[in-house]
């Protein structure tokens, strides 16, 4: 890995708007960092209902979480007042950033990009600035939609395309999204670091499902906008009885699909497993046979993207059966890590799982899971990581 020249400053700051605890990418882009030389402070935030530690440490580097004022929970019941609240929330955060003086300042998507922008104004010395898209945040819905949120989209797009131009290094997750940046901001392509997953540790397995001939995985988050979870136990409904999922994660669409799991006689072959810390997902998913991945393949910030899901799959030697984007699809013809469906094709998805099943026991997936961990995983993301960085560091 590329290590800092011991002449450089080193000081790097990272922000992004959450509490740090499951974003696998910012946590590994900090060990990622601070094993190549670099002093990383990351600031994120919480409410103060949260009640998380202010402060943390870890190998190398420190979490800050900054934290929103209990007056200001209270209006949360005041839709009305939302955007007073959330100006009121930005003023106090720039001004806590405006305290740092890092030599890099790391923005983890457009927001923090925002107030990292606002933090800086006026500074003698500003530091260098990092920019580090995780999606295409003003294309994550249909952009056939009308209406006044399609015009702040545009609005807000336009900001965004000003700002990036002004970084020293733009960072993405995707060879789609680097291509769709560089052409909507006149720009080089960003530098690709993927969301690779690191290799299992010794935390134990998931236990298979009793009865389980196939037994598929979804890991993350429960929320239907732009993943299609509804269509994946319709996709389910298709397929042999002794075939089982397991949904690895919660969100605010747990309730609905457990509903729909009932209402499709689904409920004996479909599971809940609470949230696992991301460092160990690929460690709990290791025994299945498939993991499924699906997104809405209309709006071009899921079409094009390369999500955490995929890149846990492989680090646990466990095919894929997704569904097809342009993204995913261009994915799996370079490394050909499992099959991919449609659920426009209601019979697309048991056909995959049949292909997938047939092709291979879990055999014959290990070395072509193994060989691809080896270019994505987290050690090759982190070592290109360290060479852009390397390239705008600071001399003291």
């Amino acid at each position: 890995m590329t290590t800092v020249n011991q002449n450089r400053i080193s000081r790097v700051t990272m922000i992004v708007l959450n509490d740090v605890i499951h974003d696998s990418r910012v946590r590994r882009e900090a060990d990622a960092l601070a094993g190549a030389g670099y002093d990383v402070t990351i600031i994120g935030t919480q409410r103060i209902c949260d009640r998380l530690p202010d402060t943390e440490s870890f190998a190398g580097w420190t979490l800050i979480r900054y934290c929103y004022g209990s007056g200001l929970e209270r209006l949360r019941r005041y839709r009305a007042l939302a955007p007073l609240r959330h100006l009121w929330q930005a003023a106090g955060l720039i001004r806590f950033l405006r305290r740092q003086m890092p030599a890099i300042w790391h923005a983890h998507d457009f927001p923090a990009l925002l107030l990292v922008t606002a933090a800086r104004l006026g500074k003698r010395r500003p530091g260098k600035l990092v920019y580090d898209s995780h999606e295409l945040y003003f294309q994550r819905e249909d952009v056939s939609r009308r209406g006044r949120g399609r015009c702040w989209r545009r609005i807000g797009a336009t900001l965004e395309r000003r700002l990036a131009r002004r970084a020293d290094l733009l960072l993405t997750t995707s060879p789609g999204f680097a291509a769709f940046l560089s052409h909507a901001w006149s720009v080089p392509p960003p530098v690709v670091v993927l969301n690779g997953a690191i290799l299992p540790d010794d935390t134990p397995p998931l236990e298979r499902p009793p009865g389980a001939r196939l037994w598929l995985v979804h890991t993350g988050y429960l929320l239907e906008r732009g993943r299609l979870l509804e269509q994946i136990l319709s996709g389910l409904t298709r397929t042999a009885p002794d075939v089982h999922l397991t949904f690895l994660g919660e969100g605010p669409s747990e309730a609905r699909l457990r509903s729909l799991s009932n209402e499709l006689v689904l409920s004996e072959r479909v599971h809940f497993v609470p949230l696992t810390p991301p460092e160990k997902v690929s460690a709990a998913i290791r025994g299945a046979d498939a993991a499924v991945i699906a997104f809405d393949p209309r709006p071009p910030g899921y079409a094009l993207t390369l999500p955490n899901k995929l890149f846990e799959a492989i680090a646990a030697g466990c095919p894929v059966l997704a569904h097809r984007t342009p993204g995913l699809e261009a994915f799996l013809k370079e490394y050909p890590v499992g099959v991919l469906w449609d659920s426009s094709d209601p019979a697309s998805f048991p056909a995959a799982l049949s292909q997938l099943a047939a092709d291979s026991s879990r055999a014959r997936w290990q070395s072509i899971l193994q060989a691809t961990q080896q270019i994505v995983g987290w050690d090759a993301q982190a070592a290109r990581l360290a060479d852009a960085y390397s390239r705008i560091a600071p001399e003291e």
